[in-house]
């Protein structure tokens, strides 16, 4: 993890000074790759090396994401359930836009409970209009953030939902400084049309958005104010996200249960009784995996099988 202003965080991108030939994937990631393909041909390694049991290593913790899953079909050629978990975990491609705001979420209008305490008045929004239907209010995170004064934003949100399978090669066709052009224009009509009903006090009287409320040090004009805001559409291999569709709780498979000897799994496309992509679920597998190999945690909360 990296420290920003005293906040512990995961990096944006991954930290190539701990891997090995790391330049070298820096740069092919840099000159438009995918991680997937800066990786294939795996730097300095030739051929099959095959570890012993007992010599080399007492057991495998398989903790990978499920679209890396590739790997393992050698193991699908022995067994038909590992065969079946790697046909019945699916993914999704998604999109992601971040807005920083100069008004509060209050002040643009957005009423919480009176109730609430500091901590819960904090949205968390889902089931909105697609394709952006998840706001999270991360307001906080703008005091870990440099920003000069008279920049520094009252509100921070995130949106966030789901590309149609159709509209997945027009998502990963154009980026540019950092930002996918397609969920650029996505989220530009998305406000237009739905962010006035959280927030009334986004929309002028005559109706049109208050795109000078967004945060931009280059003072853009109109919509073009959303270039200084952070767009990604997540559509290449482990970017993609963990879905759990109807039917296909059967072809999890717990921790314990990968039917390989020393063989013990992790991840968010396990059977962890929720079964669900978040990292909840991540870490309640991380915790029985542990507990497959030591028996310790005896309990893992949230587990109800």
């Amino acid at each position: 993890m990296i420290d920003i202003n005293g906040l512990r965080c995961w990096p944006s991108e991954p930290r190539y000074d701990q891997l090995v030939d790391g330049e070298r994937l820096r740069a092919r990631v840099a000159a438009g790759d995918s991680h997937l393909e800066a990786n294939a041909g795996g730097g300095t390694t030739a051929g099959a090396v095959t570890l012993q049991a007992g010599r080399d290593f007492d057991r495998v913790i398989l903790g990978i994401p499920a679209m890396a899953l590739s790997i393992t079909e050698p193991l699908a050629r022995q067994s038909v359930k590992w065969k079946h978990m790697l046909s019945g975990v699916e993914t999704v491609a998604t999109q992601a836009v971040q807005l920083w705001l100069q008004p509060s979420v209050e002040q643009m209008g957005w009423r919480p409970s009176p109730s609430a305490d500091q901590v819960s008045r904090r949205a968390v929004l889902g089931a909105y209009a697609q394709p952006f239907h998840t706001w999270a209010d991360f307001s906080h995170l703008a005091a870990s953030e440099d920003w000069p004064d008279h920049l520094r934003p009252h509100a921070v949100a995130y949106f966030l939902g789901t590309i149609p399978h159709d509209a997945e090669d027009a998502a990963q066709a154009t980026t540019v400084k950092g930002n996918s052009q397609y969920e650029l224009r996505e989220s530009v009509q998305w406000l237009s049309t739905y962010a006035t009903a959280l927030w009334p006090g986004l929309v002028r009287e005559h109706g049109e958005l208050a795109w000078d409320l967004l945060v931009d040090p280059e003072a853009a004009l109109g919509a073009a104010r959303m270039d200084a805001q952070y767009h990604r559409a997540n559509t290449h291999g482990t970017e993609r996200y963990v879905q759990h569709t109807a039917g296909t709780t059967k072809y999890r498979l717990k921790a314990h249960e990968s039917g390989f000897e020393n063989l013990v799994l992790a991840g968010d496309w396990t059977d962890t009784g929720i079964c669900g992509g978040c990292v909840e679920t991540a870490t309640m597998s991380g915790l029985q995996a542990s507990r497959a190999i030591s028996g310790y945690p005896r309990t893992v909360i949230g587990e109800s099988r």
